[in-house]
């Protein structure tokens, strides 16, 4: 079986140690991002229950902000259910 080991040795040169810093950098960004949207969702969730049934007045600027910043997420993301479930969001034209 030489063929086989020839291969695992050419797999394990294959990775430069800048390319596992660089790997190991990107797991650890990701981690930090997972935990800031957490907290942001954790936030918004006590916003909302802070604010009961009472609607949320925004002005014509921040219902703008929110539809350029949302668009590019799509709607599925920013469904409260985490199944991304869209039919449970309710039009705020009522």
């Amino acid at each position: 079986m030489p063929h086989a080991w020839a291969t695992i040795r050419r797999m394990a040169t294959v990775l430069q140690p800048w390319q596992i810093l660089v790997a190991a950098l990107a797991g650890w960004i990701s981690r930090e991002q997972d935990a800031v949207i957490q907290y942001l969702r954790e936030e918004n969730r006590i916003l909302k229950q802070q604010l009961g049934r009472r609607r949320l007045r925004l002005t014509d600027d921040q219902r703008r902000r929110l539809a350029v910043r949302g668009r590019t997420i799509g709607r599925r993301a920013l469904s409260d259910d985490p199944r991304g479930d869209v039919g449970s969001c309710k039009s705020s034209r009522n």
